[in-house]
């Protein structure tokens, strides 16, 4: 069974996105004509192919250094990605192959916020600033070949019209012959949204010395955005200021760990054997060629993937892809939290009522006996939906207009209000499954609220989370979406908000496979594990069915029912996000993936290939 055509939303799971970017997300109205949605219709074009370099040639035909350092330059149009890295005479040549850079660059880069071009199907496309690069400065320093930003977070966007926020990963240094006695470098970024957990994936180019810079040069060709799916590009003049980095020796020492740690990516057709090669077209079933931005199987430790794909060929920094996760951010973020907040302090902090940990204003009585269990669950028992309790469609709170109020303000106070606004229905906590994405923020203000009761004022969630699950398992740098309170991040929203790479999917599933140890340490409740992976028979109704049985949700986890051979049928549990983003657990220790904008949720394509290729039963 297949569930393409289902309705989801932006930010959750159901509903129209020409809607939402009405009542929702007034800043990207722009982006949203055209027909909404991220149909095929909207898809930018094919990518026109860039010439090969030509036979003979003795330098790059783009990027030169003449280009680079030409008081000004033509637009001009995205390129193949390939010209963002080194190049040996006329044809690129792999990052640790180059020949190493002349300079060493450390010291702060700063931008300002600038004009790009950029791709458009609305006559509107550009307004309310998304046609301005953001303006943004940050400290680099160098670890052997590579470039390493020392903030890793979500950086805060400096005043301006621009609604892009940037996120910084590493990239390379190197030198070329032809480049006159200049060093280069090139790192990848994410643009991302205030609002949406939307991702651009971006490349950025630029010559330097001991103390000079060229304009830098820049493409955005990828996304994790159905509704927004367009190229960005431009010149970028920047002030480079050479000097020490107080961090410097934590930043080396923290990227040296964290490649040592990353998971190994290897091509899909390697995967059991060389026997999954022809499994590709079934695994994206349903997509068009530029519709995943990553996909694969996580086995014995291994990333087996299709690559890391755009429209102007391969991202050369895979491994440092970030994508929007969406709701995926519900089961990585929220419901892990709570798992280890049950393990540090007992179980019963699921049974811990929310109106003790956050002051709640409804109008009504409904939030007296809601759990932190019954949030997690989806089953508050609050919203403006469809008042019937056996309603086909349970995600009709998603599309209340509530999600558009909470979509719209950025502090603590000012989404508690949206979220308490909503109704009181007939049926108590605990009993209906209704998806509510505002719910779970007003879950992680109780999870913050209750680690500060027991840790002290200046405990931080994402902190705690970060220091005691993510980096044991090697995740180093998890960026997640907060409030805004008073130009500092607050609460991690919970419900969308996070950027994971592959590697970041791979240590998350394997904690999960793994029952929640690590190295003989139990880092997440094996009770609330249990629950949340359908070990226990819990888990609520969703509406829908397969011949298989109900599809259940419990603690932010999906679940298909699925029949393999006539005496095996297993409840999957997995993750899901808005476009199509999945982490599916298979029973054989196995996890599928695919993070996608194409609004297509065929989860099964990914259960039949990977039951194919690896059976479990």
């Amino acid at each position: 069974m297949t569930r393409e055509g289902t309705s989801r939303s932006v930010i959750g799971r159901t509903g129209e996105v020409a809607r939402l970017c009405i009542v929702a997300l007034p800043l990207v109205l722009s982006a949203c004509g055209g027909g909404g949605g991220g149909s095929d219709s909207d898809a930018p074009a094919a990518a026109p192919s860039v010439p090969a370099p030509a036979p003979g040639a003795t330098k790059r035909a783009m990027l030169t250094a003449e280009e680079m350092l030409a008081p000004s330059a033509p637009a001009g149009t995205p390129i193949a990605n390939s010209y963002y890295m080194p190049f040996n005479g006329a044809q690129p040549v792999a990052a640790n192959a180059a020949t190493p850079a002349l300079h060493r660059f450390e010291g702060r880069l700063t931008v300002a916020e600038q004009s790009m071009s950029g791709t458009t199907f609305d006559s509107n496309y550009g307004q309310d600033g998304l046609l301005q690069f953001p303006g943004f400065s940050a400290q680099f320093t160098t670890v052997e070949s590579y470039l390493v930003p020392v903030e890793r977070g979500i950086l805060a966007r400096a005043a301006g019209r621009s609604n892009w926020r940037m996120l910084l990963s590493p990239g390379r240094i190197w030198s070329e012959a032809a480049d006159g006695g200049w060093s280069r470098a090139s790192f990848p970024f994410v643009l991302a949204n205030d609002m949406t957990n939307e991702a651009h994936n971006g490349l950025v180019t630029f010559l330097y010395d001991d103390t000079r810079i060229s304009a830098l040069r820049f493409q955005v060709v990828q996304e994790t955005a159905s509704w927004n799916r367009n190229d960005f590009w431009g010149r970028l003049e920047a002030q480079y200021v050479p000097g020490s980095v107080a961090d410097a020796i934590r930043v080396q020492d923290d990227l040296r760990a964290e490649l040592a740690a990353l998971t190994p990516l290897r091509p899909w057709s390697q995967f059991a054997g060389g026997n999954a090669g022809g499994h590709w077209q079934a695994f994206l079933r349903g997509l068009d060629a530029d519709d995943a931005s990553a996909a694969g199987i996580v086995a014995d430790g291994v990333a087996y993937t299709g690559s890391c794909t755009t429209r102007y060929g391969l991202y050369p920094y895979c491994e440092f892809m970030r994508h929007g996760a969406f709701s995926l951010t519900k089961s990585m973020g929220a419901a892990l939290t709570l798992m280890r907040l049950a393990q540090k302090y007992g179980d019963e902090v699921l049974q811990a009522r929310i109106a003790d940990h956050v002051p709640v204003t409804a109008a009504h009585a409904g939030w007296n006996d809601v759990r932190f269990i019954h949030v997690i669950d989806m089953a508050t028992g609050i919203g403006d939906g469809n008042q019937n309790p056996q309603a086909v469609d349970p995600f009709s709170d998603e599309n209340a207009v509530t999600l558009g109020a909470w979509s719209s303000v950025s502090s603590e106070g000012e989404k508690l209000d949206a979220v308490f606004g909503q109704g009181d229905y007939a049926w108590g906590p605990g009993q209906v499954f209704r998806y509510n994405t505002t719910q779970t923020f007003v879950l992680a203000v109780a999870m913050q609220n209750f680690l500060a009761s027991r840790e002290g004022p200046d405990a931080h969630l994402w902190d705690m989370m970060m220091r005691e699950v993510f980096e044991p398992i090697g995740i180093r740098h998890a960026p997640m979406m907060h409030t805004e309170e008073g130009g500092a991040p607050g609460i991690p929203l919970m419900g969308i908000g996070l950027y994971p790479t592959i590697d970041d999917l791979a240590k998350v599933a394997a904690l999960l496979q793994n029952g929640g140890r690590h190295d003989g340490v139990q880092l997440l409740s094996s009770a609330a594990l249990d629950d949340a992976l359908f070990r226990t028979g819990r888990g609520l109704p969703t509406g829908e069915r397969s011949s298989a049985g109900a599809h259940l949700y419990s603690m932010s986890f999906w679940s298909l029912p699925y029949r393999l051979g006539a005496r095996c049928t297993r409840q999957l549990p997995y993750m899901e996000g808005y476009g199509g983003n999945f982490v599916v657990l298979l029973p054989n220790g196995v996890t599928a993936f695919r993070l996608a904008d194409a609004d297509n949720y065929d989860v099964e394509a990914l259960v039949e290939v990977a039951a194919a290729i690896r059976p479990w039963c």
